[in-house]
C-alpha cells in the first residue's frame, strides 16, 4: 500500500490583442505509475533467459510545467501557434536492465533482469509550432481544404539513472524531433482526410 499527498497549484493568464492571444502558464502534475508495475510479481523465461521482477515501491512522477504560447488568429478562419515549454520532473519512472543476473535455481546461466524504477530528476524542454487553414485564400476551388501542420523539437536531460549516476542522459521515451500533418477534404456529405505522422529516435531502455 501506499500513502502520498500532492498539492497541485495551478496558475494561468490570458492577454489578448486584436487577433493575437497569448498565454502563459505555472502548473503541478503527478503521472502515476502503471497499475501492473506495481505488482509484486516475477516473471522468470528459462527459455529466453529474461527475469522480470515488478515493484511496489515506485512512486509516482512529479512535474512541476511552465508554458508560453503566442497564437494568431486568421479572419479567413485559422490559427497560427508557436510555443515554448519547460517541465521538471521528480522520480521519473524508467525500465532497470542488467545483463549477466544469475538466478539461484540457473546457476550455470545468466539472464537479463528487468524492472520499473524510480529515476532522481529529468528536465524536459523545447518548442512547439503549429498552422491550421482553410486554402481558399490562395483559390476559391480551394475552400474545402483544410490544412493542419504541427512540429515539435523536444530536448531532455535525466539525472539519477541507477547505473549511470554519474551520466546526463537523454530521458528514455522523449522524441527529439516530432511532425504531424494532416490535409482534408470537406463537405456536408463527404469528408476525405490524408494524415502523415513522423517521430524521429529515442532512448527505449537504459
Amino acid at each position: 500500500s501506499q500513502d502520498y499527498t500532492n498539492w497541485l497549484p495551478n496558475l494561468q493568464f490570458k492577454y489578448n490583442v486584436d487577433n493575437t492571444v497569448v498565454r502563459l502558464a505555472y502548473s503541478n502534475s503527478i503521472a502515476r505509475p502503471n497499475y501492473f508495475d506495481l505488482v509484486p510479481y516475477q516473471y522468470l523465461n528459462s527459455d529466453d533467459f529474461k527475469f522480470e521482477e515488478g515493484n511496489p515501491n515506485l512512486d509516482p512522477t512529479k512535474s512541476v510545467n511552465f508554458d508560453l504560447m503566442v497564437e494568431q488568429y486568421f479572419s479567413s478562419v485559422g490559427i497560427f501557434s508557436v510555443g515554448v515549454f519547460h517541465k521538471t520532473l521528480n522520480d521519473f519512472i524508467f525500465t532497470y536492465r542488467e545483463d549477466g543476473f544469475e538466478d539461484a535455481g540457473f546457476p550455470d546461466d545468466t539472464f537479463e533482469y528487468s524492472q520499473e524504477r524510480n529515476g532522481d530528476k529529468a528536465t524536459v524542454y523545447g518548442i512547439e509550432a503549429s498552422l491550421q487553414t482553410k486554402l481558399g485564400f490562395i483559390h476559391d476551388k480551394l475552400n474545402n481544404f483544410n490544412l493542419y501542420l504541427n512540429y515539435t523539437n523536444t530536448n531532455s536531460n535525466a539525472t539519477g539513472v541507477e547505473g549511470r549516476d554519474d551520466e546526463n542522459l537523454d530521458l528514455a521515451g522523449a522524441v527529439n524531433h516530432m511532425f504531424n500533418s494532416s490535409l482534408a477534404y470537406e463537405t456536408k456529405k463527404l469528408t476525405l482526410r490524408a494524415s502523415l505522422n513522423y517521430a524521429g529516435d529515442y532512448i527505449d531502455e537504459y
